[in-house]
């Protein structure tokens, strides 16, 4: 079949009028129009795509932001964690120092008491021993004196059984049939009734002395009856002196920072070693004594001295107390303890406490001594002996040129007082109203710078320590 053709090379349909030019320019318009649009819509997605593209990567930028954010906080929490688990831990070893030092604390304060309360056995001992001592006397008297002394001696026991560990006194009253209890005390030694609260204070002792002579000590002379030395060194430094009620002699050794003990006879029976260099040691009941531990350290640096209470019958430190002071000599009476601190006295209880301080403007205070509410003390500087009362009131000052650089005193039965000079190289005796009554040794009897003094308040014995070594001394009758 044959046909037209069309313009664009293709068959004409029969029948059909070939498209006029017009319509083939509306087509083209249309063809036009649409591919505009077509463009526009393009471009529109075009920019949408943009603007999603830009929104992830902001998106993914915020996200990375929030990541490093979150690991930032992870680290800064981890490092908090860390922190607290440190100061945890800090905490936790600091408690458990704290609870470890509370403990020692307890455990000394236990051993204290312990050997407080084996001292007062050990005492109520010797109390029976001597009490069994009188009665072996008097059974060789008539039937009825020897039923009352043990009647006595049975109050007495009985009285330490119902008032164990209380304060108390004792209050005796001597059988009619005893008509002269002190003459017959010659025979048997003497006789001393204890009144502890406690602590064995050394205030409360009652006395019934034995005499050994007839006059009073104040009468009396004295002189050296033997001698030793505590170190093969022939220069002797001993940091003060006391004796026990047993008659052992405790020394401190301040060539071997040591406590040293010694019997009678100048024989070295026990010894322990000390944290530093004794200057003092002071009795505080029968069987413990408080030895004075001064700082080493320069003037212009802060003192930490202590105190050690020591356990004679098994030399060991049952207790320290601190003090932030220079201190020299200590003593020991009513429940406190009297600590020589240069320019004062501190006045100090069992716990370390402060009661009272007594200063003395430009003082040396190197040694103190306290006996029935008396307070005594030796001032280098001023070269003088000071008293004072419980009340704090000056008693007397006693000065004597043949004084010269007093450190040691000491007091006897009879309240008269004992003093060395260091520098004079002599023992004064004073009466309890602090007046000169004699020198007792000086020089001339070997007495080389004393610097320690100890009396056994139950006799008419006495140890000087100097720089020769300790020198053990008797009061003697002056008509002997």
């Amino acid at each position: 079949m044959s046909g037209k053709k069309k313009q664009n090379g293709g068959p004409v349909p029969s029948g059909q009028k070939p498209p006029s030019k017009q319509h083939e320019s509306r087509e083209t318009d249309i063809n036009q129009n649409d591919r505009i649009a077509v463009m526009e819509i393009i471009k529109y997605f075009k920019r949408e795509r943009h603007q999603i593209m830009a929104m992830l990567k902001e998106s993914r930028e915020h996200f990375e932001t929030l990541e490093m954010n979150k690991r930032s906080i992870h680290s800064e929490v981890d490092a908090v964690r860390q922190d607290i688990n440190k100061h945890l831990d800090t905490l936790e070893a600091k408690l458990r120092r704290n609870l470890d030092e509370i403990h020692k604390e307890a455990a000394k304060e236990c051993q204290y008491r312990i050997a407080e309360l084996e001292a007062r056995q050990s005492a109520i001992q010797e109390y029976q021993r001597r009490l069994e001592n009188v009665i072996k006397f008097w059974s060789q008297r008539r039937d009825s004196d020897l039923s009352a002394i043990q009647t006595f001696y049975e109050k007495i026991l009985q009285h330490r059984l119902d008032t164990a560990n209380k304060c108390y006194e004792y209050e005796f009253q001597i059988n009619e049939k005893i008509d002269n209890l002190k003459s017959l005390i010659k025979h048997f030694g003497s006789v001393r009734l204890h009144c502890y609260a406690n602590s064995f204070d050394d205030s409360g002792v009652r006395d019934i002395q034995s005499p050994q002579f007839d006059q009073s000590l104040e009468d009396c002379t004295a002189s050296v009856t033997n001698s030793f030395s505590i170190c093969e060194d022939p220069s002797s430094d001993i940091g003060g002196c006391t004796y026990l009620y047993n008659g052992l002699l405790m020394i401190g050794n301040r060539l071997k920072n040591s406590l040293q003990q010694y019997d009678p006879n100048g024989t070295l029976t026990a010894e322990l070693p000390l944290a530093g260099k004794p200057w003092d040691v002071c009795l505080v009941n029968p069987f413990t004594v408080g030895v004075s531990l001064p700082s080493n350290k320069p003037w212009n640096m802060s003192y930490v001295s202590t105190i050690a209470i020591v356990d004679t019958i098994h030399m060991k430190t049952v207790k320290e107390i601190t003090i932030h002071s220079k201190i020299y000599g200590v003593a020991y009476g009513e429940e406190k303890f009297y600590v020589a601190c240069v320019t004062e006295v501190k006045i100090l209880n069992l716990k370390g406490e402060s009661v009272h301080v007594i200063r003395v403007p430009n003082a040396c205070i190197r040694q103190v001594c306290t006996d029935k509410g008396r307070l005594m003390f030796s001032d280098w500087n001023h070269n003088s002996i000071q008293c004072f009362g419980r009340d704090g009131i000056e008693v007397f000052t006693f000065t004597h040129p043949l004084m010269k650089g007093p450190v040691g005193i000491s007091v006897d039965y009879e309240n008269n007082i004992y003093v060395t000079s260091f520098i004079s190289n002599n023992v004064h005796q004073l009466t309890p109203d602090g007046q000169l009554n004699r020198i007792l040794l000086n020089k001339d009897d070997g007495i080389k710078e004393p610097r320690a003094i100890c009396l056994q308040k139950y006799n008419n014995r006495f140890v000087v320590c100097d720089s020769t070594g300790v020198k053990l001394c008797e009061l003697l009758s002056s008509s002997t």
